[in-house]
């Protein structure tokens, strides 16, 4: 069998994409107490799901600008479904939420490009790149 001259059929080949590009949902709750507002904090909650979600970062902004607040980040590799889940909670002042703040959950990871950010306040509720807003 005749294959030509060395190089003429050459066929590259390399390792398989075995890292798939991350498939993220953001969802961002809160809990207002309505049903005691007397309390001081609003309880706000970024939930983040999919492949990739072990590896975001969430950053918090409140009126756009990066707040200073507690929050508490769990990361579970395979929770839901076989599928990655990311929460960050924060506790927001009663008095920020009850004159509109806007609050800002901005999900990053290294391997997309554009964050993905799901926005609340008492006024509205807003989504961008795939986020949803529940008030519940």
């Amino acid at each position: 069998m005749d294959f030509g001259p060395p190089g003429d059929h050459l066929v590259e080949f390399g390792p398989p994409n075995i890292c798939p590009t991350p498939d993220l949902h953001v969802t961002l709750l809160s809990d207002p107490n309505q049903a005691h507002p007397d309390q001081p904090w609003v309880h706000l909650l970024c939930l983040v799901e999919g492949r990739g979600s072990d590896r975001v970062r969430a950053t918090w902004l409140v009126n756009g600008d990066p707040a200073h607040l507690e929050q508490v980040d769990v990361t579970c590799q395979r929770c839901s479904g076989g599928r990655g889940t990311f929460s960050s909670r924060v506790n927001l002042s009663r008095s920020s939420w009850d004159v509109g703040a806007e609050v800002t959950c901005r999900v990053t990871h290294p391997e997309v490009d554009e964050d993905v950010v799901a926005k609340i306040s008492t006024f509205c509720s807003g989504e961008r790149g795939g986020g949803d807003t529940w008030i519940i």
